[in-house]
């Protein structure tokens, strides 16, 4: 590595306790220190990372370039037969804040919407709120249907699965399935409940799973596809 310390962002975290360095395609180098820390003595410490540094930004550079979506003007809820429209209003002042106009099937977004995250984290609260509003019943239904009972449900904003269950027959299901058509909903929902009583992918876990959803193989290969198109990262 050159002499010369590569470019970084440096920024303070009133819950860090150490010293963290962190690299990305989309911001380089970003340090992250507790508050109070003396930033004088970053440099050092990057100096003394130099090796780690240089392979890693090596690393990075070869990955293919990963294009952020952009912030979503649709919200198409299929599983709730729901398209929202989204509209966003640009205000110096002010908290960021979702308001929600059913009669439009609208949602205004005001505040600072530059700050990408923050209007992904609200918008992720108010899918959230409909999931919790839409399965809880669906899971209870199908439950009674195919006589599967399970001890609790949970809805979470899961990164790579649709939903899951433990040895005691919790479920977990991702909040995004509100944007799956229902019959796809209905194949996770079954899913899950058929690990009630069969935890492994083994042969009889699929024969059962076939006793109330033949078409399972069609179903898996819609949500590996629909998967990619999910406004919401």
């Amino acid at each position: 590595m050159p002499n010369s310390i590569p470019p970084y962002i440096v920024k303070v975290s009133p819950r860090s306790k150490t010293v963290r360095l962190q690299i990305s395609q989309q911001n380089g180098l970003v340090v992250t220190v507790p508050q109070g820390f003396n930033q004088r003595l970053v440099a050092g410490i990057i100096s003394s990372k130099a090796d780690w540094i240089e392979r890693t930004l090596d690393k990075v550079s070869k990955l293919p370039l990963v294009v952020e979506k952009k912030l979503p003007e649709k919200l198409d809820l299929k599983a709730m037969n729901e398209t929202w429209m989204v509209v966003y209003r640009t205000e110096k002042l002010g908290r960021l804040r979702l308001e929600e106009q059913p009669r439009g099937r609208l949602l205004l977004i005001s505040g600072k919407v530059s700050s990408r995250l923050a209007v992904n984290r609200l918008l992720k609260e108010w899918i959230k709120a409909k999931a919790v509003r839409l399965l809880p019943d669906w899971v209870d239904r199908i439950s009674r249907r195919t006589g599967m009972p399970y001890q609790n449900l949970t809805i979470r904003d899961q990164k790579t699965r649709w939903g899951s269950c433990s040895s005691i027959k919790n479920i977990n299901l991702n909040m995004k399935l509100v944007f799956l058509p229902p019959h796809l909903v209905d194949y996770v929902i079954i899913h899950e409940l058929c690990h009630t009583r069969i935890m492994s992918h083994s042969a009889a876990f699929w024969k059962l799973v076939t006793g109330y959803y033949p078409e399972y193989k069609e179903a898996r290969k819609q949500l590996r596809s629909l998967g990619r198109e999910i406004p919401i990262s």
